[in-house]
């Protein structure tokens, strides 16, 4: 994968999950009062349910698990929070790969290694991801530290 389209997405996901920190909450008040029906879904090997709400004959709102995760997040991204953060944002890249296939195709074909199970590629990929995820909060706390001073545990 080019770094500039790894930086992108992770970049993209990491502003998926801020983005959900809001909405999610919201939806989720619209939705009280209101069973929600549990759909299994998955990309590829990934258990990726979510909540369904009919909020009337006509309507629903579908919040996905990682989205529910999302806005229990904290911000800024630290040591003690990444690995909670990172599951969030890999699952956002693999359900934007999901749907986005053209995007999957061009980062396993950035990867190469085309004998390679297209399992142990999308793992590359995704560890692509996950360093490009690592560079953008530190990059971001470190303007933040800049502003604000330094806080311990970040990243």
């Amino acid at each position: 994968m080019k770094t500039n389209n790894v930086a992108r997405l992770a970049d993209h996901a990491f502003s998926t999950c801020r983005t959900c920190m809001v909405f999610v909450p919201k939806l989720q008040s619209l939705c009280s009062g209101v069973k929600p029906h549990r759909q299994p879904k998955k990309a590829w090997q990934t258990q990726m349910p979510a909540n369904i709400y009919l909020v009337s004959p006509t309507d629903q709102i579908i919040i996905s698990s990682w989205e529910e995760r999302c806005a229990r997040l904290s911000l800024p991204v630290t040591r003690g929070n990444f690995p909670e953060w990172w599951k969030c944002v890999h699952d956002s890249v693999l359900e934007h790969w999901w749907v986005n296939r053209d995007e999957y195709d061009s980062a396993l074909k950035q990867i190469g290694q085309a004998k390679t199970d297209e399992w142990k590629r999308r793992s590359m990929a995704l560890d692509r991801v996950k360093q490009a995820f690592e560079g953008l909060v530190q990059n971001d706390q470190s303007e933040s530290r800049t502003a604000t001073g330094t806080k311990s545990g970040q990243l």
